[in-house]
């Protein structure tokens, strides 16, 4: 048995060396927190009610826009978001050409739409006209000096000649105004027009495919010459982009050691699309386009200037390698100093 000095000795407690803390503590922290962070989530969504215009400040900019606009002028929205607001009020204003337009230059009188002080590409750099505010929708009206359009490389495409060079082959192709394109190869790669997705913003523009093994060529009848030709070059649609770099992954992959697929990649690099463009049969330039730009790539050529001549042969040569998945669509024009 235990000594009575031994039972008589009061036990030691053990404190932790962290201190604890209260649970009732810990309830009453989380709820202020809670409390707090539902009291930020009611003011930031009334800041946001507050920066959403109304509807009557929509229709007052309409009302504006509608009095004052002239037949030709453009109207833009900025930020790009609010694009489908401003196309909601105005937009049987906006013709087809007006919406795929490869840029504004040509516009002499340009309306913008802007909200939380945006601005649009298309107006930066140019003279403020005139600016009113509704509500949270502020119109600004652009002016500049429009360019002249010598030749539209787009329109004149049903009087151009194509063809296809393989070796020594050469293979015609003809115009067909049913399909309204130029027919050579298999129905998806013919040359024609169309409004497509380009850099997710929507263009016009001369779909020219390239074909394998083969240079696709595109020769325009005598045209009016400019002082410059301004080319616009891009890859149509978010898939075809995607799938022609999909191909270059795969193989650098199976390269690096690192592919596990049953099925063997082909052997695809990343090689752009080149435009060789030819004026009276003088090459002016070689222009690239890389699978990797899902941009719109504007290219600016002087034109030379022979002696009494006011007309150009202007001839274009589009090729590369692996071309199976390369949707290449162009827009041309020879413009003349406004």
């Amino acid at each position: 048995m235990p000594s009575s000095a031994a039972r008589a000795a009061p036990q030691r407690q053990i404190t932790p060396a962290t201190g604890s803390v209260p649970s009732g503590l810990l309830a009453a922290g989380f709820a202020l927190l809670l409390l707090a962070a539902a009291a930020w989530e009611l003011g930031a969504d009334q800041l946001r009610r507050r920066a959403v215009p109304a509807r009557s400040s929509w229709r007052q900019a309409e009302r504006f826009v509608r009095k004052h606009r002239r037949p030709g002028d453009l109207i833009v929205t900025a930020p790009k978001w609010a694009d489908p607001l401003g196309r909601m009020v105005l937009g049987d204003l906006l013709t087809l050409d007006d919406v795929t337009r490869p840029d504004s230059r040509t516009y002499g009188r340009i309306w913008e739409l802007s909200l939380r002080g945006a601005s649009h590409p298309d107006t930066r750099g140019l003279e403020v006209s005139r600016r009113e505010t509704f509500g949270g929708v502020r119109v600004t009206l652009y002016t500049q000096r429009p360019v002249h359009v010598a030749a539209d490389l787009y329109a004149s495409l049903p009087r151009a000649r194509v063809w296809q060079e393989r070796g020594r082959k050469i293979t015609r192709c003809h115009w067909s105004p049913r399909l309204a394109g130029h027919q050579c190869g298999p129905r998806w790669k013919e040359v024609r027009q169309i409004r497509a997705e380009i850099g997710y913003e929507p263009r016009r523009c001369v779909l020219a495919m390239p074909m394998e093994g083969a240079t696709r060529v595109i020769e325009y009848p005598p045209l009016p010459r400019g002082h410059r030709l301004v080319v616009w070059t891009g890859l149509r649609g978010y898939d075809p982009r995607y799938r022609a770099r999909r191909a270059v992954w795969e193989y650098r992959q199976l390269r690096a050691g690192r592919w596990r697929q049953a099925r063997r990649p082909p052997p695809v690099t990343s090689v752009p699309v080149t435009m060789d463009v030819l004026v009276n049969g003088a090459r002016l330039a070689r222009l690239s386009h890389p699978i990797e730009d899902e941009g719109w790539r504007r290219h600016v050529l002087a034109m030379p200037r022979p002696p009494r001549s006011t007309t150009a042969v202007i001839q274009l040569r589009i090729r590369t390698r692996h071309a199976w998945a390369k949707h290449f669509c162009f827009y041309a024009r020879s413009e003349v100093d406004p």
